[in-house]
C-alpha cells in the first residue's frame, strides 16, 4: 500500500486532535507516546505536532524519492495505528 502525503497529513491532524483530547482529560486517558509523556500539556502537544509536520515536510520535499516513499508509508502506518488505538479507547474523531 502506498500512502499519499494528503492521507498522511490527515492522519497526523487526527492524531493531533485526539492527543489534545487526551491532554485535556488526564483523569480519563494517558498518552502512550514516550516523547510526550503520560500527561502532556496542550503546549507540548502543539509543539510536538508542529515539529512533526515541519520535519515531515522537509523529508517529503528534500529526501531522495525512495526515502520519501519509505518515510511516507512508515509514518502513515504509525499514525494509522495511533489513531485506531485512540478510537478503541473511546477518543472520538473531532475536527
Amino acid at each position: 500500500m502506498n500512502f499519499t502525503p494528503a492521507a498522511y497529513y490527515a492522519l497526523l491532524a487526527t492524531d493531533y486532535l485526539q492527543t489534545r483530547t487526551i491532554a485535556e482529560n488526564p483523569d480519563k486517558w494517558h498518552e502512550q507516546n514516550a516523547i510526550l509523556g503520560l500527561h502532556p500539556t496542550i503546549n507540548k502537544v502543539n509543539v510536538y505536532f508542529a515539529a512533526s509536520a515541519v520535519i515531515s515536510a522537509m523529508i517529503l520535499n528534500f529526501a531522495p524519492p525512495k526515502i520519501q516513499r519509505y518515510f511516507l508509508n512508515g509514518a502513515s502506518i504509525v499514525e494509522l495505528g495511533a489513531v485506531g488505538n485512540n478510537i478503541t479507547l473511546g477518543i472520538k474523531l473531532t475536527y
